[in-house]
């Protein structure tokens, strides 16, 4: 009889304390599994603030641009204005001293075509890490620094056209020197015999023209990047 008793107390004891390690492990996972949770809460807040942070950037990158644009479509316009009346003394049988002058200022301001420097790769990681969780606002983004690029890369390339047509069809014709007066530079009835003369100034104005396209592209893109950041953030 004292067998059974102590086997049946031993049962119960055996019982209440598998129930009791049952419930310390299911605390234990429960545990677990709400500091998993917190942890990938405290991980999605962080990334979006890094996100916000990121778009905050780029909308401050994407302003300066707009301004940089600007300002070199005002030296683009100032250069052309020049170029376009240096061309336009070409037909005139003789220069005034003040005529002299500005067809000798827009000699100088025919090479001038630099582009806007950026680096456009300066996002290339955290774009591809997927900091962008918005696809339209990526995509822009993408094709906007691939406009950029493809910018500066011909711009560059009409600055360099600009400074050897300077060289080759100018230079033999035109003396630059600091020192030099208007009437010692050139011999206008030796210029309008020459084509290359007029062509050099053709190809200025086309080059400038075509940039002013692409800036204007260029701004426009930046403003369409601009106003989908700004709804979200």
């Amino acid at each position: 009889m004292r067998f059974f008793r102590f086997k049946k107390l031993v049962s119960m004891e055996t019982g209440k304390y598998l129930r009791y390690a049952v419930g310390e492990v299911i605390l234990v996972v429960i545990g677990i599994l709400i500091a998993l949770q917190v942890n990938n809460f405290n991980e999605v807040k962080k990334y979006k603030k890094e996100q916000k942070q990121f778009l905050t950037g780029l909308k401050d990158e994407l302003i300066l641009d707009t301004i940089k644009i600007s300002e070199q479509e005002r030296n683009f316009k100032g250069f052309q204005e020049s170029v376009l009346n240096g061309k336009d003394l070409l037909s005139k049988t003789s220069h005034s001293n003040e005529e002299k002058k500005i067809f000798i200022n827009a000699i100088h301001d025919l090479l001038k075509l630099t582009p806007i420097n950026k680096n456009v790769n300066r996002h290339d990681i955290k774009i591809s890490e997927g900091i962008i969780s918005n696809i339209e606002i990526k995509n822009l983004l993408i094709k906007y620094f691939e406009i950029t690029k493809y910018n500066q890369e011909t711009q560059t390339k009409f600055g360099v056209s600009l400074q050897n047509i300077y060289i080759e069809n100018i230079m033999p014709f035109i003396k630059l020197y600091p020192k030099s007066t208007a009437s010692d530079n050139y011999d206008l009835k030796k210029l309008k015999k020459d084509y290359r003369i007029r062509n050099s100034f053709e190809m200025s104005i086309l080059y400038r023209n075509v940039a002013f396209e692409q800036l204007n592209a260029q701004r426009n893109m930046a403003t369409e990047l601009l106003n989908k950041i700004s709804l979200e953030l």
